[in-house]
């Protein structure tokens, strides 16, 4: 991988990151999808793990993800809450919540990266947050979402 990629896809990471701080914010306060954007791109874009400034985050990604996120918010929590057997959505952990949501608009929308790595992703941000196993949950969700929004891309994998 090349140096170039390489920090392309760590700023498109932070920006996963930045896009699931910004949904949960959202479950407290609902608010639109250009205020929301506004006011990370004003006020809280930082590089969480070196505490520099934007520069390290994919703005426009993190833009997409966020605007995609709240404009099919109810599409999304259907997908999700389809995929949870044991579980509610709105009885789940908010910062859980908000990273399947983000995870699960990427498998929708984002179909550049493709629906592994997008899982990774998503499961290394919760391990991040939780020791349990919300990991195993988001891998869960995640992967049966995307075995039916990408079916083309397990092909080669037996179920």
């Amino acid at each position: 991988m090349s140096r170039e990629s390489s920090v392309k896809n760590r700023r498109r990471s932070i920006a996963r990151l930045v896009a699931v701080q910004a949904i949960y914010q959202v479950d407290f306060v609902p608010r639109s999808a250009s205020q929301v954007i506004s006011e990370f791109h004003n006020y809280h874009y930082y590089d969480p793990i070196n505490s520099s400034t934007g520069d390290a985050t994919d703005k426009a990604f993190f833009s997409l993800l966020v605007a995609g996120v709240i404009q099919r918010s109810s599409e999304i929590d259907t997908m999700i809450s389809s995929m949870l057997a044991a579980h509610d959505l709105a009885r789940l952990e908010r910062v859980l919540a908000a990273i399947l949501r983000v995870g699960a608009y990427e498998l929708l929308d984002c179909t550049d990266t493709p629906a592994r790595v997008v899982i990774n992703e998503y499961v290394n941000l919760t391990r991040a947050f939780f020791d349990g196993e919300q990991p195993s949950l988001t891998n869960g969700v995640l992967d049966s979402l995307a075995r039916e929004l990408r079916p083309a891309e397990f092909n080669d994998v037996a179920s």
